[in-house]
């Protein structure tokens, strides 16, 4: 990841996202996309953040964001490093990035 995280308002990613489902996310072309026996990685401009992002699904899991780029240069270098690094340890501890903030509305005892 290069520079801060893009975060934005979670009232404003839920209307992005829903605008995104109303009318189809025409970014997804650009999209870097590797899919394996027991995960995903994808890398594309986030329809939230206007920012590029990699994300990563294992199966049966929910998708967690795990870095966020500023340009398309580090994007590509930032995707295939993050699919050597699942490959070599497919089962990792991977943590979200927070894009919306939601962290700080956690359980206290965190």
């Amino acid at each position: 990841m290069t520079g801060d995280i893009k975060r934005i308002n979670p009232i404003e990613g839920v209307l992005k996202t829903l605008e995104t489902v109303m009318t189809g996310n025409p970014r997804r072309g650009t999209a870097l996309n590797y899919k394996a026996e027991s995960f995903i990685v994808d890398t594309c401009i986030g329809f939230d953040t206007d920012m590029w992002e990699t994300g990563i699904k294992n199966l049966n899991e929910s998708w967690i964001i795990v870095e966020q780029y500023e340009n398309k240069e580090y994007t590509k270098k930032g995707h295939n490093r993050w699919i050597k690094a699942m490959t070599e340890n497919p089962k990792m501890k991977l943590t979200d990035i927070d894009l919306w903030g939601l962290d700080e509305f956690g359980d206290e005892d965190d």
